[in-house]
């Protein structure tokens, strides 16, 4: 909503003449600073020449700027007993912390938040997901900074801490590699935080950061920064890993984890309805049908996610990279779709082509039908058939680390009952 008041403010105010319309919907975006969106604004109106830097370029300053560590001589614990974690209060950190809890080895958790009260949200994050209360003499929740090198925090506020768990990041698709900056800055300053400290250092990444790597992704650094999904997500993140890489370099047990798609816990269904996912299967309901996605799934329950990581960020090893992916997939039309109709689904199916056109055709009040927001990404991804084939993610080493993921199976018709049941009971009310 902020970007787009923006958009309209620029439309209506700026004499911009015959390139008005030259100005994209996602121009805040695009660029992310005064300097930049005033630059490229001159540039418009008065016919300037507007070299636009490619995510590319933008991705190596990034790294040229963070990415340069000394040697290091430092001696992480085989097992770490006093955890930082980042990003405590979305649902995959509040499970993260959950089960560093349910683990005795594990002394104290540190919870590093942003803004004010953070007890008062890490206790409401837990309780939203149905999950205990932390423990206080185990749990302690910071208000941090971590666009500043010390955090905000003072010098001996860390001291003891002996595994960072890095998991917070803005889950927004819309903007360029730019705009993530202050994320690739917090994770150099939590590198440097696990220097100091002898600190293992755990960086949850995101398969999209490899998702052009090939058709089988190795668990594996890689060398070539196209590699990432082309959104400036993904594009963070493998600048992120590769922070990791020159840390791992210069002597800093540093681990980058892969995470693909998380969907409800096993326990009690809980998805976020606003993602996309939910918000496509919930137009069985507004529009009556569900395309027929020829889509490979390798989809984990945010809990067992939750298990997998502290298992990896354990483990004893060096290995740099994991996948935390299903290793057994499931398929959206063959599998997920006669398991959503044994659930007491009803819809019609239809080609992605047919339900993106019966999706234009519908309701625009995103409150009555808020698959409609989504519109336009979906034709992105599905209006044609998509020539690339899905990459195949290895795990084998994963495996052996984590035998939370060796068990694990594709998810089964009782797990996607209690996420239907989630989303009829608690988010599909009307």
């Amino acid at each position: 909503l902020g970007a787009h008041r923006i958009y309209t403010r620029i439309i209506r105010t700026l004499d911009l003449g015959p390139r008005i319309g030259d100005v994209p919907p996602n121009a805040c975006f695009e660029y992310p600073n005064i300097r930049a969106l005033a630059e490229f604004l001159h540039a418009l109106r008065t016919g300037a020449t507007h070299r636009k830097r490619a995510e590319i370029d933008v991705m190596q300053e990034l790294l040229d700027r963070y990415g340069h560590f000394s040697p290091h001589r430092v001696s992480a614990p085989a097992s770490p007993r006093v955890v930082a974690l980042t990003g405590a209060t979305g649902s995959l950190g509040a499970h993260l912390l959950t089960t560093l809890l349910d683990d005795p080895k594990i002394d104290k958790v540190i919870c590093l938040n942003r803004g004010d009260a953070p007890a008062e949200r890490t206790a409401r994050a837990l309780r939203q997901r149905r999950l205990p209360p932390p423990d206080p003499a185990r749990v302690t929740a910071l208000t941090a900074d971590l666009s500043r090198p010390d955090l905000g925090l003072a010098p001996d506020t860390l001291s003891g801490v002996d595994l960072v768990i890095h998991n917070a990041w803005s889950v927004n698709f819309n903007m360029g590699v730019a705009s993530f900056e202050p994320h690739i800055r917090a994770t150099r300053n939590l590198l440097d935080l696990a220097f100091r400290h002898d600190a293992r250092f755990c960086f949850i990444s995101s398969v999209s950061a490899a998702a052009r790597a090939g058709p089988r992704i190795p668990e594996a650094h890689l060398e070539n920064l196209s590699d990432a999904q082309e959104m400036g997500y993904a594009r963070s993140k493998l600048v992120a890993e590769r922070l990791c890489r020159e840390a791992r370099a210069a002597g800093l047990d540093a681990r980058v984890l892969r995470v693909g798609q998380i969907i409800g816990d096993t326990r009690h269904g809980q998805w976020n309805p606003t993602e996309a996912i939910p918000l496509m299967l919930r137009s069985a309901v507004t529009l009556g049908a569900l395309p027929t996605l020829d889509d490979t799934l390798n989809w984990l329950p945010v809990d067992t996610v939750a298990r997998v990581i502290v298992e990896l960020a354990r483990a004893v090893g060096d290995q740099a990279v994991y996948h935390v992916v299903n290793p057994h997939a499931f398929h959206w039309t063959r599998d997920l779709l006669p398991m959503l109709r044994d659930a007491g689904l009803h819809f019609e199916p239809l080609s992605p082509r047919e339900w993106l056109d019966r999706l234009a055709a519908s309701p625009a009040d995103p409150a009555a039908n808020p698959t409609i927001k989504l519109l336009e990404f979906f034709r992105a991804k599905y209006a044609e058939p998509n020539s690339r084939p899905r990459p195949f993610y290895e795990t084998r080493l994963t495996e052996q680390a984590s035998p939370t993921l060796h068990r694990t199976r594709a998810p089964d018709l009782s797990l996607i009952r209690k996420i239907l049941e989630y989303w009829e009971t608690e988010c599909w009310r009307t």
